[in-house]
């Protein structure tokens, strides 16, 4: 899998995975858009030729951030096990965030 910056080129691709694995509904236009305004904020996690996940973040008017969509296909489950991340039967240590001892 690779992650990559979404493309004008995606576009089919990612309607049809949302369509998929989100309930919420978007104009195609809504992609393009954001695209424009923050490139660096719109990644597609790529399997082969398909979209096998997605992030898309926006820029609101105060120039404060805004995680508009994560989302990631049903067949490459995400989940935690002993303090490990494991996607698809693959496993990766994962880092403390804190020191401190969560209460």
């Amino acid at each position: 899998m690779i992650v990559d910056k979404f493309s004008e080129e995606d576009l089919d691709n990612l309607m049809i995975f949302l369509d998929d694995n989100i309930t919420e509904n978007y104009e195609r236009e809504v992609f393009l858009t954001i695209r424009k305004r923050w490139p660096e904020g719109f990644l597609v996690v790529r399997n082969g030729n398909e979209i096998a996940g997605v992030a898309c973040g926006a820029i609101q008017p105060n120039s404060k951030l805004r995680i508009l969509i994560i989302a990631l296909a049903n067949e490459f489950l995400l989940f935690i096990k002993n303090k490990r991340l494991i996607i698809h039967n693959a496993e990766f240590d994962i880092a403390p965030l804190t020191t401190s001892p969560i209460a």
